[in-house]
């Protein structure tokens, strides 16, 4: 699975940056 982990990391970056947007909306 050495694409997974990249996929998993990638993930994570997004759905942070989503977290920020969504703080910065509100």
């Amino acid at each position: 699975d050495v694409f997974n982990l990249p996929f998993h990391m990638a993930r994570d970056q997004i759905e942070e940056s989503l977290r920020t947007k969504m703080v910065s909306i509100k």
